[in-house]
Protein backbone atom coordinates (compact mmCIF):
# COMPACT_ATOMS: atom_id res chain seq x y z
CA UNK A 1 0.00 0.00 0.00
CA UNK A 2 1.39 3.39 -0.99
CA UNK A 3 1.69 6.10 1.62
CA UNK A 4 -0.23 9.35 1.38
CA UNK A 5 3.08 11.17 0.83
CA UNK A 6 3.83 8.97 -2.20
CA UNK A 7 0.35 9.48 -3.61
CA UNK A 8 0.44 13.26 -3.05
CA UNK A 9 3.88 13.49 -4.67
CA UNK A 10 2.62 11.59 -7.71
CA UNK A 11 -0.33 13.98 -7.99
CA UNK A 12 1.85 17.08 -7.65
CA UNK A 13 4.28 15.76 -10.28
CA UNK A 14 1.43 14.95 -12.67
CA UNK A 15 2.21 11.22 -12.63
CA UNK A 16 -1.25 10.44 -11.25
CA UNK A 17 -4.42 12.47 -11.73
CA UNK A 18 -6.20 13.67 -8.61
CA UNK A 19 -9.25 11.53 -9.45
CA UNK A 20 -7.06 8.41 -9.61
CA UNK A 21 -5.45 9.23 -6.26
CA UNK A 22 -8.85 9.82 -4.67
CA UNK A 23 -10.14 6.55 -6.07
CA UNK A 24 -7.12 4.68 -4.69
CA UNK A 25 -7.69 6.12 -1.22
CA UNK A 26 -11.47 5.76 -1.29
CA UNK A 27 -11.33 2.15 -2.52
CA UNK A 28 -9.09 1.36 0.47
CA UNK A 29 -11.43 3.23 2.87
CA UNK A 30 -8.57 5.57 3.84
CA UNK A 31 -10.84 8.37 5.00
CA UNK A 32 -8.22 10.32 6.99
CA UNK A 33 -5.74 10.28 4.11
CA UNK A 34 -8.47 11.24 1.67
CA UNK A 35 -9.44 14.21 3.84
CA UNK A 36 -5.81 15.31 3.99
CA UNK A 37 -5.36 15.01 0.23
CA UNK A 38 -8.50 17.07 -0.40
CA UNK A 39 -7.50 19.58 2.28
CA UNK A 40 -4.35 20.26 0.29
CA UNK A 41 -6.51 21.23 -2.70
CA UNK A 42 -9.13 23.22 -0.81
CA UNK A 43 -8.43 26.02 1.65
CA UNK A 44 -10.04 24.12 4.51
CA UNK A 45 -8.51 22.67 7.65
CA UNK A 46 -8.15 18.89 7.49
CA UNK A 47 -10.63 18.45 10.34
CA UNK A 48 -13.24 20.42 8.39
CA UNK A 49 -12.61 18.34 5.25
CA UNK A 50 -12.87 15.17 7.32
CA UNK A 51 -16.12 16.34 8.93
CA UNK A 52 -17.54 17.01 5.45
CA UNK A 53 -16.63 13.52 4.28
CA UNK A 54 -18.11 11.95 7.41
CA UNK A 55 -21.33 13.99 7.38
CA UNK A 56 -24.59 12.07 7.19
CA UNK A 57 -25.87 14.30 4.39
CA UNK A 58 -24.30 13.99 0.94
CA UNK A 59 -24.00 17.74 0.25
CA UNK A 60 -20.95 18.59 2.42
CA UNK A 61 -18.85 15.85 0.83
CA UNK A 62 -20.05 16.82 -2.63
CA UNK A 63 -19.09 20.45 -2.08
CA UNK A 64 -15.61 19.63 -0.79
CA UNK A 65 -15.00 17.20 -3.66
CA UNK A 66 -16.28 19.63 -6.28
CA UNK A 67 -14.25 22.52 -4.83
CA UNK A 68 -11.15 20.30 -4.95
CA UNK A 69 -11.78 19.77 -8.66
CA UNK A 70 -12.81 16.13 -8.70
CA UNK A 71 -14.63 14.82 -11.74
CA UNK A 72 -17.78 12.75 -11.40
CA UNK A 73 -15.57 9.62 -11.40
CA UNK A 74 -13.57 10.80 -8.39
CA UNK A 75 -16.71 11.87 -6.56
CA UNK A 76 -18.31 8.51 -7.36
CA UNK A 77 -15.39 6.75 -5.61
CA UNK A 78 -15.98 8.93 -2.54
CA UNK A 79 -19.70 8.13 -2.62
CA UNK A 80 -18.99 4.40 -2.85
CA UNK A 81 -16.64 4.63 0.14
CA UNK A 82 -19.21 6.59 2.16
CA UNK A 83 -21.89 4.02 1.33
CA UNK A 84 -19.61 1.10 2.24
CA UNK A 85 -18.75 2.69 5.57
CA UNK A 86 -22.45 3.27 6.28
CA UNK A 87 -23.25 -0.22 5.00
CA UNK A 88 -25.79 0.99 2.47
CA UNK A 89 -27.03 -1.81 0.24
CA UNK A 90 -28.27 0.05 -2.81
CA UNK A 91 -26.13 1.48 -5.60
CA UNK A 92 -25.00 5.09 -5.62
CA UNK A 93 -27.89 7.07 -7.12
CA UNK A 94 -27.16 8.60 -10.50
CA UNK A 95 -29.14 11.68 -9.41
CA UNK A 96 -26.35 12.52 -6.94
CA UNK A 97 -23.73 12.31 -9.68
CA UNK A 98 -25.82 14.46 -12.02
CA UNK A 99 -26.40 17.11 -9.37
CA UNK A 100 -22.68 17.05 -8.51
CA UNK A 101 -21.66 18.03 -12.02
CA UNK A 102 -24.12 20.93 -11.98
CA UNK A 103 -22.67 22.80 -8.98
CA UNK A 104 -21.44 26.12 -10.42
CA UNK A 105 -17.88 27.29 -9.71
CA UNK A 106 -18.86 30.69 -8.20
CA UNK A 107 -21.05 28.88 -5.68
CA UNK A 108 -18.10 26.70 -4.70
CA UNK A 109 -15.76 29.66 -4.28
CA UNK A 110 -18.24 31.47 -2.03
CA UNK A 111 -18.85 28.32 -0.02
CA UNK A 112 -15.12 27.82 0.42
CA UNK A 113 -14.80 31.33 1.86
CA UNK A 114 -17.69 30.70 4.23
CA UNK A 115 -16.42 27.30 5.38
CA UNK A 116 -12.97 28.72 6.05
CA UNK A 117 -14.51 31.49 8.15
CA UNK A 118 -16.61 29.00 10.12
CA UNK A 119 -13.56 26.81 10.69
CA UNK A 120 -11.60 29.82 11.92
CA UNK A 121 -14.37 30.76 14.37
CA UNK A 122 -14.68 27.16 15.57
CA UNK A 123 -10.94 26.90 16.11
CA UNK A 124 -10.40 23.99 13.71
CA UNK A 125 -7.59 25.56 11.70
CA UNK A 126 -5.24 22.59 11.88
Amino acid sequence: MRTLAEIADDVSLGIVRLDEAVTELADANRLDDLAELLERRVALPRRAALASLEATAELPAALVCRTAGLSANGYSAVLRMRWRVRREKEAVPTALLSAYAGIPRPTLEELQRQLSAVADRAGIND
